[in-house]
């Protein structure tokens, strides 16, 4: 588990007449503070394709090599200090943070299309429990080596990541997918895809009393930041 790739996920909104001030200083300030942190590999800040009140309209996705570099980060006190000094001051109502949640790498899909972040990327991300405690060995076999790969023979997801949730917890899902699409009109694709259309049919004939969904919900890339 000490080598596995670790995210950190921040969802969060802000008011529109702050929209622009937001943007600016979560990408221009907050975000370059924080990659002064070494541990830290790479970062991408996401806003939704559809603003609904069920969901963050803002998402930002830290990566981290291991779960060691994530937790040295949460202890590092010099960094933590000059980062939450700067948002007290610039914030000093505070932000509407509405998820903060951490998954561990379960498992990757890449086609020869490899993930090439543009401001034209849109991620799918879906969001379960799982069917019951005791089949989850059987779901993550059914997952692992069914939906997915059926959901790739659509041809228009460029790569597949599906996480653990570090720690348990009843108001996050336990078991992360994001899907990546180089489009829009590549996820429209996806979406009336008939091998997606069966992919879905088989789970609703394999898993009769759902899989214990929490998250559904597209996102378009703002900016993306590597080491």
């Amino acid at each position: 588990m000490e080598n596995v790739p670790i995210i950190s996920i921040i969802g969060s909104r802000c008011r529109p007449d702050e929209e622009v001030k937001f943007n600016r200083w979560y990408s221009d300030v907050h975000i370059p503070m924080l990659l002064k942190y070494e541990g830290l590999t790479a970062v991408e800040r996401y806003k939704v394709l559809t603003e609904t009140p069920e969901y963050p309209t803002y998402w930002a996705i830290y990566h981290y090599d291991n779960l060691r570099a994530y937790d040295d980060r949460q202890k590092s006190p010099s960094l933590l200090a000059e980062v939450q000094k700067d948002m007290k001051a610039t914030w000093p109502n505070g932000l509407d943070i509405r998820w903060r949640v951490s998954y561990l790498e379960h498992k990757k899909w890449s086609t020869s299309r490899a993930v090439s972040l543009s401001p034209n990327t849109v991620i799918h991300v879906v969001g379960v429990n799982g069917p019951a405690p005791e089949k989850d060995a059987e779901f993550n076999e059914w997952y692992d080596n069914t939906h997915v790969p059926w959901l790739m023979k659509t041809g228009t997801i460029a790569e597949s990541i599906r996480y653990r949730i570090t720690q348990e917890s009843k108001d996050y899902p336990a078991y992360l997918a994001v899907y990546y699409f180089e489009n829009p009109k590549a996820f429209e694709a996806f979406s009336n895809h008939p091998e997606r259309l069966a992919a879905i049919k088989e789970l609703d004939e394999h898993w009769p009393n759902g899989i214990g969904r929490m998250w559904w919900v597209q996102y378009q890339l703002i900016k993306g930041w590597k080491r």
